[in-house]
């Protein structure tokens, strides 16, 4: 127990810095979409064609440069060319459902532009689909196998405020997923993602 009073005390000083510049700012609500060009990864042999992405966000500004966001990502990619050996065709494909909660850093220029780094937790879901077919000989078939867990995203952007409240986010950014199928394979993947893109949004 005597080593709990020196990690108490920084984090105590931070909580009431925090809530003294929240006190001092009002709290601020928005919301965001985006849309991405992404490229995927999967640790492996497959190539995966490059995709667009949707992104959903909303987020509380607790103080004038840091907010706590949560969010909504989708990612759909496939395998970049059919590959076949002696039994047949196969391609592969990857589904991911994601959620993200994390914290935003800004620092602001002038009235019009805005630096930023964001990052957290990736809660993801993600399926991967095999489908095969066996040269018109007989049927073909598609199996799955779905997988959940805690990975983490990172991005940096630029934000072009156009009103009071209406702005343009721009931004690149990673997504990591690691240990994919870890638990039911012998050779699990990662599936990660570097990706741009740019959204609109609104502060309410």
């Amino acid at each position: 127990m005597k080593f709990l009073p020196p990690l108490i005390r920084p984090l105590m000083l931070l909580l009431s810095a925090l809530c003294i510049s929240t006190t001092a700012h009002a709290l601020e609500f928005y919301g965001q979409g985006s849309l991405a060009i992404s490229q995927p990864d999967s640790d492996g042999d497959v190539d995966l064609t490059l995709t667009t992405s949707p992104r959903l966000l909303a987020g509380i500004s607790l103080t004038p440069n840091f907010s706590v966001e949560a969010g909504y990502y989708y990612l759909y990619t496939e395998q970049d060319e059919e590959e076949s050996d002696t039994t047949g065709q196969f391609n592969v494909s990857i589904t991911s459902s994601d959620f993200l909660l994390g914290g935003k850093g800004q620092v602001n220029l002038n009235r019009l532009i805005s630096l930023y780094v964001r990052g957290g937790a990736l809660f993801w879901n993600t399926e991967l689909e095999l489908e095969e077919e066996f040269f018109g000989i007989v049927d073909g078939g598609k199996i799955s196998k779905k997988d959940d867990g805690i990975g983490y995203y990172l991005s940096g952007g630029i934000v072009l405020h156009f009103t009071k409240r209406l702005y343009m986010d721009a931004y690149l950014a990673t997504h990591q997923r690691t240990g994919v199928f870890e638990e039911d394979s012998e050779r699990p993947i990662d599936v990660t993602e570097t990706l741009g893109g740019v959204g609109i949004g609104f502060k309410f």
